[in-house]
């Protein structure tokens, strides 16, 4: 083939490649808009999911919080209603329990909050009134999110403390409570009172005594004497 005609030819086809190019790429506002259609498809249902496990959560306390401050009880009474109330609260816990589980196997707690840092906070809420295994499997994936800022430094204080009290050791941070004559006193702890207040100044959270103080003043202590 002559050489003026070779490159007639390969001018020819690539114009048509460009030409081609042009009608099968989308605009970039269309190409943005199908990732996002993609992304929110992705994750939507999870979101969902676990936004509705916290609304019930958090609306069961909010509501039993009311007749915890509504209520002058006496320590009989405060009792009675505790066990009276705690059937029912507990199922609430189970089935949020039984509808997170299965989300914790297919995403990572960090893959929660590339998704939305919101979904850490509102898991937590729900592992916090789980059972040992789910905390001790979440616990040490939600420290690192602490120094990142995606999870409040309370979250996983909590988390630690409560692991802690449930195996029967001193908790590290002060945020697990007992009660004593009618009054929250802390659980025991690791160290002396100074150590366990720079600990929790690590953490940015407060001395220990002002936290008991308010909760007694919040709550009327643990029953009244």
């Amino acid at each position: 083939m002559p050489t003026r005609l070779l490159r007639v030819c390969l001018v020819a086809m690539l114009g048509f490649s460009a030409a081609h190019a042009q009608q099968t790429e989308l605009p970039d506002g269309q190409t943005q808009a199908r990732l996002y259609e993609q992304e929110v498809a992705a994750h939507i249902d999870v979101v969902a999911a676990i936004a509705q496990m916290k609304a019930r959560d958090q609306y069961a306390r909010k509501v039993l919080m009311r007749f915890f401050e509504g209520n002058d009880f006496s320590i009989d009474e405060r009792i009675e209603f505790e066990e009276s109330f705690r059937p029912f609260l507990e199922a609430i816990d189970d089935e949020n329990v039984a509808a997170l589980r299965p989300i914790l196997k297919r995403y990572s707690w960090q893959a929660l909050a590339d998704i939305d840092p919101s979904l850490v906070t509102q898991a937590y809420s729900i592992v916090q009134h789980g059972p040992l295994d789910l905390q001790k499997a979440s616990v040490e994936q939600i420290r690192p999110l602490v120094a990142d800022g995606l999870v409040p430094s309370y979250a996983y204080v909590n988390m630690y403390d409560r692991i802690a009290e449930s195996e029967d050791r001193p908790q590290r941070y002060g945020s697990q409570t007992i009660c004593v004559d009618g009054q929250f006193v802390l659980y025991k702890y690791e160290g002396t009172p100074e150590e366990l207040d720079a600990r929790r100044s690590e953490m940015d959270l407060g001395p220990a005594q002002p936290y008991i103080d308010q909760m007694n003043e919040r709550y009327n202590g643990c029953g009244n004497k």
